[in-house]
């Protein structure tokens, strides 16, 4: 998971430019997926594990926490890890009132049971195939029992969605779920 840390650290401070130039084809910026994805992330805790502002939650590689500020308040305490020490950096900064830790990207840093839910959000496919059931192991062990773990990918099948991560100069080695 190294190249991939070493990679994401270059975007810690143009991601959303990175993206936006990848999706300008569509009309949209990425501001729009993002909310889009926050709501419906909040819509499926609220209805699968309970009352959201009760909850601890932990978004698996969570880049530079673009998340988290449409998160804040309507949870109960954010934590986020990801592979690029830059990327959690900037997070730390953009919001000082969550935890962040870097880890290898194989083995996430808490205890088992340790949150009520976890997501990952268009990371997946950054993960190179054959660790996908480690990765997914990893998420399920650090949630609670009755907990939830949610993964947001892309829709490889989508032909927009092909144009875009071909479009994405750190999605050249994605591996879009499509098993």
């Amino acid at each position: 998971m190294t190249k991939i840390s070493s990679e994401f650290d270059a975007y810690r401070n143009s991601y959303s430019d990175a993206v936006n130039g990848s999706i300008a084809f569509s009309g949209l910026k990425v501001d729009f997926f993002i909310r889009a994805k926050a709501k419906r992330l909040l819509d499926v805790l609220a209805e699968k594990v309970g009352p959201t502002r009760e909850l601890s939650i932990l978004d698996v590689g969570c880049g530079v926490g673009t998340y988290h500020p449409l998160l804040t308040g309507s949870v109960g305490r954010i934590t986020g890890v990801d592979p690029s020490a830059e990327c959690v950096a900037e997070a730390s900064i953009n919001n000082p009132g969550v935890e962040y830790k870097a880890y290898d990207g194989e083995t996430i840093p808490y205890d088992d049971g340790t949150f009520d839910a976890c997501f990952a959000i268009c990371v997946m496919h950054h993960v190179p195939v054959p660790l996908w059931p480690r990765f997914a192991s990893e998420l399920r062990r650090v949630v609670r029992q009755g907990g939830a773990v949610l993964l947001f990918e892309h829709n490889p099948y989508n032909p927009l969605t092909q144009r875009a991560v071909s479009n994405c100069p750190f999605d050249a080695d994605a591996a879009c779920c499509s098993r």
